[in-house]
């Protein structure tokens, strides 16, 4: 929602200073670059004060997710150092299993 309305209030704002300046009435490249550039404020404004007045993610919550992600990663890092240290990331996980026949397509 917060996206919708920055872009609604970009325009708008664009809009009324093409109206008030005539940005949009300039030579070739400089209209169009001043319109983006008070468009880009004015969405980085809105977003900013949005995310100030109503953060998007608690502090704490958004703490406690990363560390459990960060905790994930490692394990799985390490998991993949053991596989890699003893040779065992490229076996069968059971050595006497038979190729199944009873897939489609399966000799």
């Amino acid at each position: 929602m917060r996206y919708v309305v920055a872009i609604a209030a970009a325009a708008l704002v664009t809009y009324g200073a093409h109206l008030v300046t005539g940005f949009g009435n300039l030579p070739r490249p400089w209209g169009s670059l001043g319109l983006g550039t008070i468009a880009g404020l004015v969405l980085v404004a809105v977003l900013l004060v949005w995310e100030h007045r109503s953060p998007s993610e608690d502090h704490e919550v958004r703490d406690r997710r990363l560390k459990v992600e960060e905790a994930a990663r490692e394990e799985a890092r390490e998991l993949r150092r053991q596989q890699k240290r003893d040779g065992s990331w490229n076996r069968p996980i059971d050595p006497e299993a038979r190729p199944r026949t009873d897939e489609p397509g399966a000799p």
